[in-house]
């Protein structure tokens, strides 16, 4: 599988404090990675952020809930490209 990169913007006073924890992919389950983004706006943890997609990856798709919890699932191309690359 190919890295992909996922860009946060966030509308704070300070920096927010972002954290991703996410699964292997699931080759079993098309190559999806799940896992979620926690974190603080303001060094306040009750100020809690919301979180949504502004565009897709190239090389697959990603949904994310308004919590930060995510999943990509790659194209079926880039699932393929690791293998063709060890020959």
């Amino acid at each position: 599988m190919t890295a992909e990169t996922m860009t946060m913007t966030m509308a704070a006073s300070s920096a927010p404090s972002p954290s991703v924890t996410q699964s292997a992919p699931d080759d079993a389950n098309g190559g999806k990675v799940i896992g979620f983004i926690t974190g603080e706006l303001d060094g306040n943890t009750a100020t809690t952020p919301t979180y949504s997609v502004t565009g897709q990856p190239t090389n697959g798709t990603v949904t994310v809930d308004q919590s930060g919890n995510f999943t990509y699932t790659p194209t079926a191309s880039s699932r393929l490209l690791p293998a063709r690359l060890r020959g």
